[in-house]
C-alpha cells in the first residue's frame, strides 16, 4: 500500500469542525493530499477567514532545509515521488529544479533559505495547484543593510530565473531595495514571499522586531501609500493582546497600500486551547471578527491524535497565529492559522 499526505490528513480530518471547512472543501483537500508523498512534510495546516460563514480554507505545508520533503521535491528521492499529474507539470517541473538547487550546499540558495512554505489557495470550488511560495531567511546580523540586500537580491534572481525565467524584474528593485536598506535596527526580515498563482508581479515582505511607532515612521520612510489613520488603533490594539507582531508588505514598482499584521501568543502554538487561547478568541469575538461558530471550531480542533505506520505517529493540532488584513478601499479581514505537527510518537515519550 502506498501511503500519502492523505493518509495524515484522514486522521486529523474528525477534528475539523464543519465551521471551518465544509464537506466540499475536506474533500479538495483529500484530493490535494493524496497527490503528496507521506513524508512530503512534518507540518501542514489551514488559513481560515474567519468573519466569513464560508467554510473554507487555503492549504499550506512547511518544507524544511535538509528534508525527505525537500529530496522529494527536487525529484531526487530513490523511494518516493510527486503524483504525475505535478511532475508532468510545466510549472511544478520549475519548483523541482528550485529545491534541487537549494539542496546544493555550494549553492547561495542553500546558504541563506532555511525553509520554504508551499501555499494553496482555494479558488471558489477546488485549489490551484499552483501554490505560492515562500522562504524563511537565515536567521543573521545584519548591521550592513546594503550587504543583506545584496545577498537577498542574488537569490531573488535565482528564484526568477528558475520559475519565470527572467532576473528579479527591473521595475521592482528599486524599491524592494529601499524596504531592505531602510529597515529599522531591530528589525529583522524573515519571509519573502510570491504571489505566484495571483498574477501580480508584487513580493512580500514579513517583518518582526519594530514597535508600533518606529514601523509607522519605517512605512513614511519606504512611502506606504495606505491610510495609517484607519489601522494605527487596530495595530495599537493587537499589540497590547499579542506578544509578538510581525508585519506584511507588499511590493511592487512601488509599496503597495496593504499591510498585513501576523500576531503570536506563546501559548498559541500548544496542542491544547489554555486560557490565553481563550482570551484571545473571545477578545476577537467582541470585536465582531471571529465569528461565534469558528471560534469553537478553532478549540475544537486543538489536541492530540496518534496513529501507526512504519512508526508510531503522533499529531499535535494547535493554532498558531492570527492575521489581520488591510487593504486600500477594502473592508479589512481577520485570518486565522491553525494546523498540524507530525511528530514521532517514541520522541515524546507516549505510550
Amino acid at each position: 500500500m502506498k501511503y500519502s499526505l492523505l493518509d495524515h490528513f484522514s486522521v486529523i480530518e474528525p477534528c475539523i469542525s464543519h465551521s471551518l471547512m465544509d464537506k466540499n472543501s475536506v474533500n479538495s483537500v483529500k484530493k490535494l493530499c493524496a497527490l503528496l508523498p507521506f513524508d512530503i512534510t512534518d507540518d501542514f495546516g489551514f488559513e481560515s477567514r474567519l468573519e466569513n460563514r464560508d467554510a473554507y480554507c487555503d492549504f499550506v505545508l512547511q518544507i524544511k532545509k535538509g528534508s525527505k520533503g525537500a529530496v522529494i521535491l527536487a525529484g531526487q528521492s530513490s523511494i518516493t515521488n510527486l503524483s504525475n499529474l505535478l511532475t508532468e507539470d510545466p510549472f511544478w517541473k520549475k519548483i523541482s529544479r528550485l529545491f534541487a538547487i537549494w539542496n546544493n550546499p555550494d549553492q547561495l540558495l542553500s546558504k541563506i533559505v532555511t525553509d520554504f512554505w508551499l501555499e494553496f489557495d482555494w479558488q471558489e470550488t477546488s485549489y490551484n495547484l499552483i501554490p505560492n511560495i515562500f522562504f524563511d531567511l537565515k536567521n543573521e546580523n545584519h548591521d550592513d543593510r546594503l550587504i543583506q540586500w545584496q545577498s537577498i537580491h542574488q537569490v531573488l534572481d535565482v528564484i526568477y530565473n528558475t520559475l519565470f525565467n527572467i532576473p528579479f524584474p527591473t521595475n521592482m528593485v528599486a524599491s524592494v531595495k529601499s524596504c531592505i536598506i531602510n529597515l529599522p535596527n531591530k528589525a529583522r526580515l524573515h519571509w519573502i514571499g510570491f504571489m505566484v498563482p495571483r498574477k501580480t508581479e508584487a513580493v512580500r515582505l514579513i517583518i518582526s522586531g519594530p514597535n508600533p511607532e518606529t514601523f509607522f515612521s519605517y512605512l513614511k520612510e519606504i512611502n506606504w501609500t495606505g491610510e495609517e489613520d484607519i489601522i494605527r488603533n487596530q495595530v495599537s490594539l493587537f499589540y497590547e493582546k499579542f506578544d509578538s507582531i510581525m508585519y506584511n508588505i507588499n511590493i511592487g514598482s512601488k509599496v503597495l497600500p496593504y499591510l498585513g499584521l501576523e500576531m503570536f501568543m506563546k501559548e498559541l502554538k500548544t496542542p491544547t486551547c489554555g486560557p490565553q487561547h481563550i482570551e484571545v478568541l473571545n477578545f476577537l469575538t467582541s470585536q465582531s471578527q471571529l465569528l461565534e461558530g469558528k471560534k469553537e471550531g478553532l478549540i475544537s480542533f486543538c489536541g492530540r491524535k496518534t496513529a501507526s505506520y512504519f512508526y508510531p505517529v503522533l499529531y499535535l493540532n494547535g493554532i498558531n497565529h492570527f492575521k489581520y488584513v488591510y487593504k486600500k478601499n477594502t473592508p479589512p479581514e481577520l485570518k486565522g492559522y491553525f494546523g498540524t505537527m507530525i511528530r514521532n510518537k517514541m520522541d515524546y515519550g507516549i505510550d
